[in-house]
């Protein structure tokens, strides 16, 4: 044990203490945990001291003032929780200034750093709600700052007898209590108070009465103008408020401000360049109110912009939260930056990041007032893009024995702000019919005599365009005829232009070099959410004979893709000797309503499609192509097949004796021709290399076959 140096007299001076070892080993270990515990340092970023409260305690609130030292151990800006979202704060002072309060995790916090190694002094006016909890009135104070203390609190007459609990010890004197804190961060007290018939009323006059509020903003930088969203959000404290003030400087335009109930707001006055507007309401508002209002500010090309402070008039306390889109193709970025401070984007409020239409480029925050932020904008030119697309562009062509042409256009379009289509018929061209989406429309004349065709606007998913006119004359020729059709020019561009053509059964057709290709050597096409039936509620038949070949085609069924069964050689042919009945009344009375008439078109005869990708706006294009009659074509074969008879005479009077091969050649070449479908370069290629055979067997066949004796 250790005795203190005071019991000794001076005549023990020389006095001898004899320790045992086991004595000496804990006074050993106390020192060395004494001395490691010195070493660990604080995690902590700041220290409460013992706190003092004093005030008075009613039947309704308790009214208390805390004095807490507060010791900021860390360098850096810290956040010190201090009460619930549910306690009134009437005044805050930290180092003899007023403090800026915010919320945070439901707890009412304030920011701070160090700025010397003593002690700072924080003092705060509270109130407390008096609430009944099972019959018994009670208030409860949770918060750090109770760490040690002492209480002094005063009642009134009406309270009959008050108990503290979370305290060491108290002692009631008169209407006053007192009482020690100890460790336990929490000051409940019950209260018993006389029941009076004749209680009065709590006068309101005499109840403190504050309001706050936080302001939530949408900054939403466009080309040459940035737009406020701002949502202010009162917090009213024992009162009833039916005028709302803000203020906004001069060069800033309100475009409307929205609240419920709202009467009216008016620009009330101007002062120190500043607007001050008044919004009224019908009703008082009581506990809570919610005042929206949009303002923009022009940017100018020679200046930073600086966002202007929305200022709310009549509150003790004013938080905001800031959120800046971009919306046009400048760039911003921040240069100043005073009073507030740059946040994580997650951090903002949802209020402010449900209506946002772009990503966030920065979000801010602040707690003091005024401050000030200013960006840096460097504007970049727009790149013009097209307003409108047409993803699938098809010309459907009908010709007629006679060369009458019958045509429709089809086009599927997304459109994003365009209004009209330009749409220029071929020469001697006539429209009769146009058609939205199954829908009739009315057509319009240009400046240039061109047809303007109105269109969907702000259409994410393509819509059907369909325009039928009558085309001129196609020469067909008696026997064979070169023939060109026309297209006509729109003024958008198209991904991919296909070109169906029906013509009669009795000609076949070649296409000449040119823009289309062969659909046989494109792609099959699909016509986008399209079911069986076609937009004019006909069948259109998906599959299609390109050249008297079978070509499998793919149409949509649904929601798959299924493919049809091939098609046989010979298509469906159905004669078409006259134009429809709505075309022929037409063109009897050359004149028509103001909406369209609705014509089908008779998909009958010989079909050949074909195909080209990307056509740019306003480029008009044409097909070139040959048409023969089947009599023409059965003509050239029989013509060949005697050239190849009158070949085999002449071979024979010059080749004495004609070998069994050269008659069987000269035979399978004539039933070859004439019975099967062969094109001319393919003809024209076997011939020839048949006559090569057949002049290498005649000078060497001989030579080879005493060779062949010889060797076996």
């Amino acid at each position: 044990m250790i005795l203190p140096e005071s019991i000794f007299a001076e005549n023990f001076k020389d006095a001898k203490v004899t320790l045992s070892y086991e004595t000496l080993e804990k006074l050993l270990k106390k020192i060395e945990d004494k001395e490691k515990a010195a070493k660990i340092k604080l995690k902590q970023d700041y220290i409460f001291g013992n706190v003092k409260i004093t005030g008075n305690i009613s039947k309704k609130f308790a009214q208390m003032n805390l004095k807490v030292p507060v010791s900021i151990i860390s360098e850096n800006y810290v956040t010190v929780p201090m009460f619930s979202s549910d306690i009134s704060i009437v005044k805050a002072t930290f180092r003899g200034k007023p403090l800026s309060l915010f919320q945070k995790d439901y707890k009412i916090c304030f920011e701070t750093k160090k700025e010397t190694g003593k002690p700072d002094m924080l003092e705060i006016e509270l109130i407390v709600p008096v609430r009944e909890k099972g019959g018994v009135q009670e208030f409860t104070l949770n918060t750090n700052l109770l760490s040690g203390g002492i209480v002094e609190l005063g009642f009134e007459k009406e309270i009959k007898s008050i108990q503290l609990d979370g305290v060491v010890w108290q002692k009631r004197t008169g209407q006053k209590i007192k009482a020690a804190l100890g460790r336990f961060k929490t000051l409940r007290g019950e209260l018993a108070t006389f029941k009076r018939e004749d209680e009065a009323v709590v006068d309101d006059s005499k109840r403190v009465k504050k309001t706050y509020s936080t302001t939530y903003t949408l900054l939403s930088f466009e080309d040459e103008v940035a737009t406020f969203y701002s949502s202010v959000r009162y917090k009213i404290l024992n009162d009833q408020v039916r005028e709302f003030k803000i203020s906004l400087p001069e060069n800033v335009t309100v475009n409307e401000i929205i609240g419920d109930d709202l009467e009216e707001w008016e620009l009330k006055e101007q002062k120190n360049g500043f607007n001050i507007y008044l919004a009224k309401v019908l009703y008082p508002a009581i506990g809570k109110y919610d005042l929206s209002v949009q303002y923009e500010k022009t940017i100018k090309n020679t200046e930073d912009f600086t966002a202007p402070e929305l200022v709310i008039k009549n509150v003790a306390r004013n938080e905001g939260f800031i959120g800046v889109e971009m919306l046009s193709q400048a760039e911003i970025s921040l240069k100043n930056v005073k009073k507030a401070k740059i946040i994580d984007i997650q951090e903002l409020p949802e209020i402010i990041r449900e209506d946002a239409y772009s990503p966030f480029v920065y979000a801010l925050r602040y707690v003091e007032s005024p401050y000030e932020i200013s960006f840096e904008i460097k504007k970049h030119k727009n790149f013009q893009m097209d307003a409108a697309i047409c993803d699938r562009l098809e010309y459907i062509h009908v010709i007629s024995p006679q060369g009458k042409m019958l045509s429709q256009v089809r086009m599927w379009i997304r459109n994003s702000r365009k209004q009209f289509l330009s749409f220029k018929l071929p020469e001697n061209g006539e429209i009769l019919s146009t058609y939205l989406d199954g829908r009739s429309i009315k057509p319009s004349l240009g400046k240039e005599r061109e047809i303007l065709l109105p269109l969907k606007r702000q259409s994410l998913e393509p819509f059907i365009l369909e325009v039928v006119y009558k085309g001129p004359e196609v020469s067909l020729g008696t026997f064979l005829a070169f023939s060109k059709i026309h297209h006509p020019s729109v003024d958008i561009s198209a991904s991919v232009v296909n070109t169906i053509l029906y013509v009669p059964k009795d000609l076949n057709l070649k296409i000449l070099p040119g823009v289309f290709d062969s659909a046989e050597h494109g792609m099959n096409f699909i016509e986008w959410g399209l079911n069986d039936n076609d937009s004019d509620g006909t069948r259109m038949d998906g599959r299609v004979n390109i050249q008297g070949n079978n070509v499998p085609m793919t149409s949509y069924n649904g929601n798959r893709f299924v493919e049809d069964d091939i098609i046989q050689e010979e298509p469906q042919i159905q004669e078409m000797t006259v134009l429809p009945q709505a075309v022929r009344e037409r063109d009897k009375q050359k004149k028509g309503g103001t909406l369209s008439i609705k014509i089908d078109l008779p998909k009958h005869g010989r079909t050949f499609s074909f195909n080209t990708f990307y056509v740019p706006e306003n480029e008009a294009l044409s097909l070139n192509f040959i048409t023969s009659h089947k009599i023409s074509s059965r003509l050239g074969k029989i013509f060949i097949i005697l050239i190849l008879i009158i070949s085999g005479f002449l071979a024979k009077s010059v080749i004495k004796k004609p070998t069994k091969i050269q008659l069987i050649y000269i035979a399978l070449n004539c039933i070859l021709i004439y019975f099967i479908n062969i094109k001319w370069p393919a003809i024209i290629t076997y011939i020839v290399l048949g006559a090569m055979i057949s002049f290498f067997y005649n000078k060497y066949g001989a030579l080879l076959r005493n060779k062949i004796k010889a060797w076996t």
